[in-house]
């Protein structure tokens, strides 16, 4: 998948894929391929079927097979759940939290705002007492925070993100590559809600080098460019 993205992303002129370019980038991450469940797996699935004609080949190979399925064994058991029941914790929390994003803390980390201590404790009572319990969060997700987790499901808006990195986005004396570097910031920061200091030495943030090579007679705006996002990441720390 990795490498049918790779591919992908070298065809950003073509309108079908720039429509998909976030996934593309996405599943490029290894963020991705740590958290993904089978939902994300799915919309992956279907984004990318149809955009695998654009790649071109070397060469290809046709392979033809003939398999007969053989019934082995039949077991009828009762349905695990019912419509709209998620009783595997993982799906409580990312369907409570897709779905209740007017929720005034899930409303704050979204748009970037700092939450008060009863918002934190909302969203306690909401993942530790009525989704589950807080046994089930640690079985579930380990040690990772809790606002670090729901940023991470939530993202951040699009006006947010623009915000906070405006100062950036509006600067004139930035060359193409770096402007682009920090285009990859932002809509990173869109689909996760934040973003860890190291992903930004790997793919796709890696594409131009390291952050030293590609600000090199800039190192003012990188530090002022990381400081952003070490002031991004203080409302989950």
């Amino acid at each position: 998948v990795i490498s049918t993205a790779d591919k992908l992303s070298k065809k950003g002129t073509i309108s079908e894929v720039r429509r998909h370019e976030e996934i593309i980038q996405k599943v490029m991450t290894d963020e991705y391929w740590q958290t993904a469940t089978v939902f994300d797996h799915e919309k992956v699935r279907l984004a990318l079927r149809d955009l695998l004609k654009f790649i071109d080949y070397d060469s290809r190979s046709s392979y033809y097979t003939n398999f007969r399925d053989e019934v082995l064994e039949v077991h009828e058991n009762n349905g695990e759940f019912t419509t709209g029941e998620y009783r595997d914790y993982r799906k409580k929390v990312n369907f409570y939290l897709e779905t209740h994003e007017d929720d005034i803390a899930v409303y704050k980390l979204r748009n970037n705002e700092l939450l008060t201590e009863s918002n934190i404790q909302h969203l306690e009572t909401i993942l530790w007492n009525e989704l589950g319990s807080k046994e089930d969060y640690i079985n579930t997700f380990g040690e990772e925070p809790m606002l670090k987790l729901i940023s991470r499901i939530v993202g951040l808006t699009p006006r947010a993100a623009n915000e906070h990195f405006s100062a950036f986005l509006s600067d004139k004396t930035l060359n193409k590559n770096q402007m682009e570097f920090v285009n990859m910031i932002v809509k990173y920061v869109i689909q996760n809600g934040y973003i860890e200091k190291t992903v930004l030495n790997k793919q796709p943030f890696d594409k131009f080098g390291n952050i030293k090579n590609l600000f090199e007679e800039k190192m003012d705006v990188a530090k002022a460019l990381v400081a952003e996002i070490d002031r991004l990441n203080e409302r989950i720390s």
